[in-house]
């Protein structure tokens, strides 16, 4: 990764050349996890026959075949897959049928883009068969669904197509946005907190919800932080729907799907672009740790973040400081539009720019940092110390950092996490 490039994700911003290599990275990765996974099949004739139907796809229509091979999930699936094959024990049972099945209906979507002729039977599993990044075969009684190229529809008659929703375009030059409630790959891996589920298929007057608070959240962004919207452009590939907790919102993101955010519906359009601001921080961080060893922290939970009750693990620190890093900026941009959420606004803000500055003088110097991470973290810190001073911030960032400071000294009194210092 060339130095500026990465000097500039650092400070959290994301040109077009960092968003391009970036997303040229994680497919290469993509393709990797798909060539791990044939050599587990050792030889099966039936993932054979999809391998060759997926690298007839690819040579077809290269960037059609693409659609299907980098669609956010198909990482899910794959990483998911290959982590069965190594557990430290024998593979489940059906672990060859699920291996097989799976790449069958990455092939068939890579191949219906590319217009490559074929013929292939799959499965139904609890009456749904999904095709990624096209929609899914469903049928209340059948095991099994023949899929072909031509016709009208992707499935026989009898058969019910559930093509896959979009969410508009979030700008003039932007592609419309994958909606998924379809996948089976799509439920992130769960952790302290509310719980992540899926929402599953969502009614039409959902979707119609969805729509509006993207449609308003994408014209917030342009206006307060056009970067931003930007880089979700260049990088959000899906948004996958969560059940809504009890009360609140729960996003997610997994760093095996890159360009996908999971997020029960928002509230409002400021909640929403925030939280996908959050979340596409998490996954630029991710494809950065990908390419550039950052630390060489272990994964043992001891650091104190001022966002979580918890203390968290190294990796978990630097997350969480780079995401708060970046929503301190956006929420200071929204502020500064006096809309009529402004002293809510200000309040957000200074809430990440003192947790942010609680970690960072301490971060920087932290002895698990390499060379390219304590580059990284001065960066961090550089934007951090070039944030504008805002009138109408200093108020909230002294109650903030007071704040920040109290609960600091009681919880490390209580030693539920030890201070970077």
């Amino acid at each position: 990764m060339p130095a500026p490039v990465l000097r500039a994700l650092a400070r959290t911003q994301c040109p077009p050349a960092a968003a391009e290599l970036l997303t040229a990275s994680q497919y290469s990765k993509r393709l990797l996890l798909l060539r791990a996974l044939a050599d587990e099949a050792g030889g099966d004739p039936r993932f054979d026959a999809h391998w060759t139907l997926l690298a007839a796809a690819d040579r077809a229509d290269p960037g059609a075949a693409r659609q299907a091979i980098g669609y956010p999930l198909v990482g899910a699936w794959a990483a998911r897959t290959l982590r069965l094959a190594h557990r430290r024990d024998t593979p489940p049972a059906g672990f060859a049928d699920q291996l097989s099945d799976g790449l069958a209906a990455i092939a068939a979507a890579a191949a219906l883009r590319a217009g490559v002729p074929f013929r292939v039977r799959l499965p139904l599993r609890r009456g749904t068969l999904v095709l990624p990044s096209l929609g899914a075969v469903t049928h209340p009684t059948a095991r099994d669904v023949l899929i072909e190229s031509g016709g009208d529809a992707p499935c026989p008659a009898g058969y019910r197509w559930l093509p896959l929703a979009h969410l508009p375009p979030a700008g003039p030059h932007s592609a419309p946005v994958a909606f998924d409630d379809l996948d089976p790959h799509c439920s992130p891996d769960g952790g302290s907190g509310p719980a992540v589920v899926p929402a599953g298929r969502t009614t039409p007057a959902e979707q119609g919800r969805w729509h509006t608070l993207w449609r308003d959240a994408a014209a917030l962004l342009e206006r307060a932080a056009p970067e931003r919207a930007a880089e979700l452009s260049a990088l959000l590939g899906c948004v996958v729907p969560l059940r809504a907790p009890a009360s609140g919102l729960v996003a997610a993101t997994m760093p095996d799907a890159f360009g996908a955010a999971f997020a029960s519906r928002p509230a409002t359009a400021v909640d929403l672009a925030t939280t996908l601001a959050h979340e596409i921080q998490h996954s630029k961080l991710a494809a950065v740790l990908d390419l550039v060893p950052l630390h060489r922290a272990g994964r043992e939970a001891r650091h104190w973040a001022p966002w979580r009750p918890d203390p968290r693990p190294f990796d978990g620190l630097l997350q969480g400081l780079y995401a708060h890093l970046a929503l301190a900026d956006l929420w200071g941009r929204i502020a500064v539009l006096r809309g009529p959420g402004e002293r809510a606004a200000w309040d957000a803000h200074a809430r990440c720019w003192a947790q942010a500055g609680a970690v960072l003088p301490g971060f920087v110097q932290a002895p698990e940092l390499t060379d390219e991470g304590r580059e990284f973290a001065h960066a961090m810190a550089d934007a951090y110390a070039r944030s504008p001073a805002y009138p109408g911030a200093l108020g909230p960032r002294a109650r903030a950092a007071a704040e920040v400071a109290a609960a600091r000294r009681g919880r490390i009194g209580r030693r539920t996490g030890t201070a970077l210092r």
